[in-house]
């Protein structure tokens, strides 16, 4: 059995501030951290606490789903009236391993529901590389949206900007947002995530989070300036964009219907989490033509923001970049399936961020800038 440590209450503090999961009533709860990185070879430290501490011995017995990934000790002894506790997980091979505690007795009230992970990976220096370059390309991302914001603003009209592409991008963001909360927040999913994809880490990281809410924010927002300001004649949804929203309220509350009534459920919601990202990954493939055939009816860019184009193609090609850094740091390629709603959002971004780039060439040597459509608005 491994060495037993007590820490400093300051350090556990820290750790349950950073990234803790945790039940707490009236009974005895555990905290825990959710999860951990380490190279091959060193150790995994697991912080654990008990609040409040248990008047008796606590025996927690580890369940790591695969022993030939990870070494750790089989049980772990927090003493009477000891709240605080250590053990050591020595990665041997690269995976990801997710461990299940149990105990003895009923002191503790989140047991059951308490699990966590140890990715083992083969560099310590490219998960932090990884972890810079998710950051960059989150910053592009975000960034991407606000010079077409300020040019509507300047201009107090939208007549550069597909409306059609501001609708599906909107409802785009929306499931997107669903997704990666849920996956990123919820225990009782991921748990699901690792019973499906046991040598997998969950894809999606507190960058992705942020990204689709704040985008779904400001896409509604663009909205918002669609009823404000001018736009042209040809600024009109499409049919097919309103068969298309009518389907996907459909589709979800179907769906939703089948993953939570407990009478009907037919599959988990998991599975629904990842339908409900597969929309988004259609409104990207979608969402651009439009913009591209108003290019084309005006034939100008002008009112569109290019500024946009290079931070959102900036922004795909370091996500791309990502997906395949954690792919082969975590030894699998089969990574890069597992969040296909990310990857698809890096390679047609790329993909359509050039159409425009050429559209914007072609038309400015051809026509210069000038634009053929009439506003209308308020």
């Amino acid at each position: 059995m491994m060495e037993l440590m007590v820490l400093p209450r300051c350090a556990i503090l820290v750790q349950f501030l950073l990234h803790t999961s945790w039940c707490l009533n009236q009974s005895h709860g555990i905290i825990a951290e959710r999860e951990k990185a380490v190279q091959v070879h060193d150790y995994a430290h697991i912080y654990l606490q008990i609040s409040p501490a248990a008047n008796e011995p606590v025996l927690i017995t580890t369940n790591p789903q695969d022993s030939s990934v990870v070494h750790v000790q089989d049980t772990i002894v927090i003493p009477e009236n000891s709240s605080e506790a250590i053990f050591r997980a020595q990665c041997v091979q690269v995976g990801i391993v997710e461990f299940f505690l149990q105990e003895n007795t009923s002191v503790i009230s989140n047991i059951d529901r308490l699990g966590f992970t140890v990715t083992c990976m083969r560099s310590k220096f490219l998960g932090e590389v990884s972890s810079v370059i998710g950051w960059l390309s989150f910053s592009f991302w975000m960034l991407a949206f606000y010079p077409q914001l300020w040019i509507n603003f300047r201009n107090s009209s939208v007549r550069g900007i597909s409306l059609n592409f501001l609708v599906l991008n909107t409802v785009g963001y929306f499931c997107y947002s669903i997704f990666n909360s849920s996956l990123y927040f919820s225990t009782v999913i991921q748990h699901q995530f690792h019973k499906t994809y046991p040598q997998s880490a969950i894809p999606v990281k507190l960058n992705d989070v942020c990204f689709s809410v704040h985008g779904f924010v400001i896409c509604c927002v663009f909205l918002v300036q669609t009823v404000a300001y001018r736009r042209t004649i040809e600024q009109q949804l499409f049919l097919w964009t309103k068969i298309f929203l009518v389907t996907c309220v459909l589709y979800m509350g179907g769906l939703g219907a089948l993953a939570y009534v407990p009478s009907i459920q037919y599959f988990t919601i998991l599975e629904f989490l990842y339908y409900i990202s597969y929309i988004k990954l259609l409104v990207t493939a979608i969402k651009y033509p439009p913009q591209a055939y108003l290019n084309y009816q005006r034939k100008s860019t002008l009112g569109f923001s290019y500024g946009q184009v290079t931070l959102d193609f900036s922004g795909s090609f370091l996500s791309l970049t990502q997906c395949v850094l954690d792919a082969a740091n975590g030894g699998s390629w089969a990574e890069l399936t597992r969040d296909p709603t990310r990857t698809g959002l890096g390679a047609l971004g790329m993909f359509y961020n050039l159409v425009f780039y050429y559209q914007r060439v072609y038309y400015t040597n051809k026509y210069g800038y000038i634009t053929i459509a009439t506003d209308i608005g308020p």
